[in-house]
């Protein structure tokens, strides 16, 4: 309201206006208000051309936001279902504490870490190599190549002598241990037909032929390798290492320049201990011979 011909102010004198910048206000008691662009009490309004920053929490009472563009924040984005239509680029750690259903191809550039089971309901295809410290185990291996063994080849398939086998060429045992091998469709022992066989360990007699009691061939046979199995050699101990995390060394460097080199009110460096391993000891070679004819 007009206080006078020339001055007009809101309630509790909040704003006040003069006739020489509204020529409008002539005489006292006139009945005023305020309204317009960059006014006190239009900052209290949301404006669409985004002139104006929200100074609260926006609450859209359950209803939804349709047709932005990008959507920056600083803090948490906490929702029931998070759903992605196109690429999800995720610049740090993405962690999951439920079940993760992945429908297409899973590809990384760098190593797959699994503390837990692992089961393929399909086929596994390497192009490197498959390095366990326990058992493989499966139905059948089949090599296309070399078959080396690095310790003893233990045969569980047992058959009984002149019974009927096939492939020709398999190998088996009896129930004594005594070596069998499938020839022209019947299980036959080196023994057979005057015929032998002796293994040996790194040039050490370990199992004898029992026609001559040592592991040399009776008079008229030559002996013929059956089985190689070459050593391995030793592996060295690695020692353990200790580093610093790069995440933490990375909060303490801040740290320190942020507080002009105050050690005492930063957090310390932690370390990454990798345990070492022991050494292995390498494997001795062998060798199964048979004694055939001459």
């Amino acid at each position: 309201m007009t206080s006078s011909s020339s001055t007009a102010s809101g309630y509790g004198r909040q704003w006040k206006e003069t006739s020489s910048n509204f020529n409008n206000i002539t005489i006292a008691g006139q009945l005023t208000y305020r309204v317009g662009y960059n006014s006190a009490l239009y900052s209290v309004f949301l404006r669409r051309d985004g002139t104006l920053p929200m100074t609260g929490e926006l609450n859209m009472g359950g209803n939804n936001i349709s047709n932005a563009k990008d959507i920056t924040a600083s803090g948490m984005i906490s929702s029931g279902i998070l759903k992605s239509t196109g690429l999800t680029d995720i610049g740090g750690q993405l962690l999951v504490t439920g079940t993760s259903l992945l429908k297409g191809a899973v590809s990384t550039n760098g190593s797959l870490t699994v503390d837990g089971i692992t089961t393929l309901k399909n086929s596994l295809t390497a192009s490197g190599n498959i390095t366990s410290s326990q058992k493989i185990q499966g139905v059948e291996l089949a090599s296309t190549g070399r078959t080396s063994v690095g310790e003893y080849l233990q045969i569980n398939g047992t058959a009984t002598e002149n019974t009927v086998c096939a492939p020709n060429g398999l190998q088996g045992r009896d129930t004594k241990g005594m070596l069998l091998s499938c020839v022209n469709g019947k299980w036959q022992s080196g023994a057979a037909n005057s015929l032998s066989m002796y293994a040996l360990s790194d040039s050490s007699c370990i199992s004898v032929n029992a026609l001559t009691g040592s592991c040399s061939c009776q008079t008229g046979t030559k002996a013929i390798s059956m089985v190689q199995i070459k050593g391995t050699p030793g592996v060295p101990a690695v020692p353990g290492t200790r580093r610093p995390d790069p995440e933490s060394q990375r909060r303490h460097d801040a740290c320190m320049h942020a507080s002009g080199g105050q050690q005492a009110s930063c957090p310390p460096v932690t370390y990454i201990t990798t345990p070492g391993t022991p050494a292995i000891p390498g494997t001795p070679g062998y060798g199964i011979y048979a004694c055939v004819k001459k």
